[in-house]
């Protein structure tokens, strides 16, 4: 209640509190326990041993507001945050050692990245696995073999300290009296916090109540939302009267279309929403519980039961109220609670230590509540053999059976992102963005669902952008935010400057009215590169190459203002401020250039997509893209497709690499992986040894290609091993046999019909050129072969022809 009165948003609820219906009255959570069916005693009851503690989310900004609050409610003495241990990984370990016993930096390096990426690798595990550093504990440099004993020795030990991301300690009086503490820094606002000394698995023992205040950033991405959509729209939205059968948040989850959407978002849960296509909330909150390591197996199950491919059966009709609404698939642990309440006549508070028991899988303990749950089935007339049965489904089902209080909560908050994204798109994915705007892989995804939506993205400028995203008449405009090299202060004086004087014509009229301790010289460049100044007078190339002139006289103008003195010039031809300098007279930027450091600066394509100028290349010869995951498994798509040369379905792409990684395999041949985008998405090539030889010198950053292979979708994710490679101006040369042109007999002009004779001229070769004329007099357009011009399909002819007569009306063809 104090947090929502400072304005803080609080979640729903989280963990097996939000089964409490005192807490749902109290509004402490804010989601009803009878609606959803959730269980208290799974929360509470009088058979627990130790108390629970209660998770609430807040939104990541208001959490140290809540924190603030609860010290000044309850004493700083009194208020404790918890510590956490940094250990040393297995590759932090040998940097580690290798810095005490002086081992060059770069050989150091070397030796870590010889283990393999993972969380669960050890040093120990990667001497198996990699021979070449298995060797290193017999090298003949004794430093190297005491690096190798020494890291083996510290792997896992206490390296660093923290303070936990979520726990917070009150106690009745000073937390000293019960446990040491400790001072840390904060990460937040750099403020000195107090810790315990011991982590989080020990503090509970010393009767100290732990709350887990957690910063949940889906909430504050909710609060943007409703910002935008109040400052565009006029509406003030209840998140919490929304309607939960809304068709078209439903429809959103029916087609997947759940990027950026909580919960919802990964490649393998959007595979598995196509095939469910869920109806109801509830359907959400068994897809929430199932799509986890164990359970996961049962999703097929669950999908083909709900719509009636597989028969629902129940193993005793006792149990058929508790396992209907999800179709006869045990999903919850409150499921296996009620199983043993309904089946063998325990207690709620017994059941619940029946559950636990389960999770542990301690046998004597499972032997124990098997001959108790036998018992009091007899006693309901329910057969040894059947009640032993369905324990052991209990059992199996417990160990990985999901809490559905939790899966409820998140849920619903999964339900309101969706809500808003399908009611106000603009306004829900710029607030995604601002708060994803830290992470260029997530953001470039969530850009590419935006132009999915069919919405339009302007670029970031220093006379209408703020920090974060905002919305313009519908599109989304960038935020400053966003540009590596531009910090908070610089915004806020390039924000703070055109609210006083107006918007900026010049960069020399924007470096004089600006803070420029703040917006420093390399802030200034980083806006000019990525596109920032464009609104001011001059492009991009002349803006970036005037930024130390305009820096260099800002600062002279605001330091003669501050001294009161005028120009040596004075009245005969005004003060200096007048003397603007001119921008430098230099070539343009090509377009390609403008992209490449629109990339390197926020990390994804603004003003275009390097892309667009192979259009016609990529419809002709691509025959999926990128995005189309779910295409690949259709036969449809494997006989549009063709075979390859392994009989198998063989599909084409066209994209640019963003990455290539070369590595070597464990039986010592090279292999190379490399990231290829499209508009729509994303796949990793993989090229094996036998492809490697013949494509490696395509395979480089930048590269726009033509990848031919098989594809493979794992989790959601798509990997495509490559049979071929081809750099665009390769397939230019070998695979465009004509290029047709489409050309309005009524409406070219006689100037365009010479452009193109020229650019015909210039650009002589080996392809055919046809016109596809259409007129009103004419049923269907009338194809001419220009037997005069055979021509070379360079860049300058293709994009000669596309500027005349558009990107959509230039067609290339292959044989056939």
């Amino acid at each position: 209640s104090a947090a929502r009165d400072q304005g803080v948003s609080v979640g729903p609820g989280r963990g097996s509190g939000a089964g409490s219906l005192v807490a749902y009255c109290l509004g402490i959570t804010n989601i009803d326990p009878l609606r959803y069916g959730l269980i208290f005693e799974r929360f509470l009851n009088p058979e627990r041993v130790s108390m629970p503690d209660f998770d609430i989310d807040f939104d990541d900004r208001g959490r140290s507001k809540v924190i603030d609050y609860v010290v000044q409610k309850y004493g700083r003495q009194s208020v404790c945050q918890i510590i956490t241990f940094g250990t040393m990984g297995a590759r932090s370990v040998i940097r580690d050692v290798s810095r005490v016993l002086g081992i060059p930096l770069a050989e150091a390096d070397r030796i870590a990245k010889l283990i393999p990426e993972g969380v669960k690798v050890s040093i120990e595990s990667a001497m198996k696995d990699v021979p070449q550093f298995r060797k290193l504990a017999h090298d003949e440099n004794e430093q190297i073999r005491k690096l190798m004993h020494y890291a083996k020795v510290l792997e896992g030990s206490a390296r660093h300290t923290g303070v936990h991301a979520a726990g917070v300690i009150i106690a009745p009086g000073d937390v000293a009296d019960y446990v040491p503490v400790a001072v840390a820094k904060g990460k937040s606002n750099g403020e000195d916090v107090m810790t315990t000394q011991y982590d989080g698995k020990w503090v509970e023992s010393f009767g100290l109540l732990k709350m887990d205040f957690l910063g949940l950033k889906t909430l504050t991405v909710l609060d943007d939302a409703l910002e935008l959509i109040r400052e565009n729209h006029g509406v003030d939205i209840d998140l919490d009267a929304l309607p939960m059968d809304d068709p078209k948040t439903m429809e959103l989850f029916q087609h997947a279309d759940t990027i950026a959407i909580f919960q919802f978002e990964s490649d393998g849960m959007r595979e598995w929403l196509r095939k469910l296509k869920p109806t109801s909330v509830d359907d959400l909150i068994a897809m929430n519980a199932l799509y986890r390591p164990g359970p996961m197996d049962l999703i097929p199950n669950y999908i083909a039961r709900k719509h009636g491919k597989e028969e629902i059966s129940y193993p005793h009709p006792i149990l058929e109220p508790i396992l209907t609404p999800t179709y006869g698939i045990p999903v919850y642990q409150e499921q296996v609670m009620q199983m043993a309440q309904a089946m063998a006549g325990y207690t709620a508070g017994a059941a619940d230590i029946l559950r636990r028991a389960m999770g542990k899988k301690k046998q004597s303990e499972m032997d124990e509540q098997r001959a108790i749950f036998v018992d009091g089935a007899k006693e309901r007339d329910v057969e040894e053999k059947v009640a032993n049965g369905v324990f052991d489904m209990m059992a199996k089902f417990a160990g990985y059976g999901f809490n559905k209080s939790h899966s409820a909560a998140y849920s619903v908050v999964a339900y309101q992102t969706a809500y808003l994204k399908a009611h106000y798109p603009a306004e829900f994915m710029a607030a995604a963005m601002t708060n994803d705007m830290g992470d260029t892989r997530k953001l470039a995804n969530i850009l590419d669902e935006a132009r999915k939506l069919g919405l339009q993205m302007r670029s970031a400028s220093v006379n209408r952008s703020q920090a974060h995203f905002t919305v313009e008449e519908g599109s989304i405009r960038f935020g400053l935010g966003a540009i590596k090299g531009v910090g908070l202060g610089a915004i806020e004086a390039l924000v703070e400057g055109r609210e006083k004087h107006g918007p900026f014509g010049t960069i020399y009229e924007m470096t004089k009215n600006i803070d420029l301790k703040a917006a420093n010289k390399k802030a200034i460049e980083c806006l000019a590169r990525v596109g920032a100044l464009d609104d001011l007078e001059g492009h991009r190339a002349q803006l970036v190459d005037a930024v130390d002139n305009a820096v260099t006289y800002g600062q002279r103008i605001q330091a003669e203002k501050a001294a009161g003195q005028n120009s040596l010039f004075g009245a005969a031809t005004g003060t200096a401020e007048t003397m603007q300098p001119s921008l430098p007279v230099v070539e343009p930027w090509p377009r390609a250039r403008r992209l490449k450091e629109e990339r390197e600066l926020i990390g994804v394509y603004v003003s275009g997509h390097p892309l667009e100028e192979f259009i016609a290349e990529a419809k002709a010869f691509a025959t999926s893209g990128l995005g189309d995951v779910e295409e690949f498994e259709s036969e449809e798509s494997a006989r549009h497709a063709g075979p390859g040369p392994d009989g198998r379905p063989q599909y084409s792409f066209c994209g640019i690499i963003t990455d290539v990684q070369r590595r070597t395999t464990k039986a010592g041949k090279p292999i190379a992986f490399a990231t290829l985008e499209d508009f729509g998405g994303q796949g990793e090539l993989v090229c094996f040894a036998t492809v490697l030889d013949r494509v490696q010198n395509y395979l480089q950053v930048d590269e726009i290609v033509i990848a031919k292979g098989r594809p493979e979708v794992r989790g959601g994710g798509l990997k495509i091993i490559v049979q071929d490679v081809l750099p665009m101006w390769k397939v230019r040369e070998q695979m465009v046999k004509s290029i047709v042109v489409r050309v309005d007999a009524e409406s070219v002009a006689v100037e365009a019909i010479n452009q193109l004779r020229e650019l015909c001229d210039a650009n002589r070769g080996s392809v055919k050129l046809y016109f596809d004329i259409a007129s009103g007099d004419m049923p269907a357009p009338q194809r001419v072969h220009a037997r005069k011009f055979v021509v070379d399909p360079t860049p300058d002819l293709m994009r000669g022809l596309t500027r005349l007569v558009g990107p959509g009306n230039v067609v290339v063809e292959g044989e056939g």
